[in-house]
């Protein structure tokens, strides 16, 4: 099988560059201000009891936002009400703090359309209707940011040629 050609959407260096400048929640406050988003709560799938939740955001390219806003905005909104990766952290762990490390961790390992596409289905097989997509066109690349081997969570940025999709799953079971 061959690799994926390697796509530049964003690197681990440009999250670091905007973590240093202390940008990261205004950024990701402002692109989730504009994110079209659609949320499966866990009795969207076949067993509830699997606790499990499927947010898929969307945003149309524009010169304002990038596909770096639009990842953490998308992942800020994927932890609105919640503390994202808190075990281990301790009481004192603010939700800034908690999110910085949560980005931190991710893998930035570009896949190809066909792995997005079938990591995307696997993770929503359970769901009792079809996952709704937006009409986004040319595949561009993707990177798989986390994945459930390490963190029962899935969470895929996708480009295209109009706009950018993210795919975020996670259970709490």
């Amino acid at each position: 099988m061959a690799l994926p050609e390697p796509v530049h959407l964003f690197t681990r260096a440009d999250l670091e560059r905007v973590i240093e400048a202390g940008d990261l929640e205004a950024m990701a406050r402002r692109t989730a201000a504009v994110l079209d988003t659609r949320v499966y709560l866990p009795d969207a799938f076949s067993h509830a009891s699997s606790e499990e939740t499927i947010r898929v955001s969307w945003l149309r390219k524009s010169s304002a936002h990038d596909g770096l806003a639009m990842w953490l905005a998308a992942e800020w909104q994927a932890g609105e009400g919640q503390v994202v990766g808190a075990e281990g952290l301790g009481c004192g762990a603010t939700r800034a703090s908690v999110f910085t490390r949560y980005l931190r961790s991710a893998a930035f390992r570009p896949i190809g359309e066909d792995e997005f596409n079938t990591r995307l289905q696997a993770s929503a097989s359970d769901l009792r209707d079809s996952l709704f997509l937006p009409p986004l066109a040319g595949f561009v690349g993707a990177l798989l940011m986390q994945e459930i081997d390490r963190d029962l969570i899935v969470s895929l940025l996708a480009e295209y040629r109009d706009g950018w999709l993210h795919f975020y799953w996670d259970s709490t079971a």
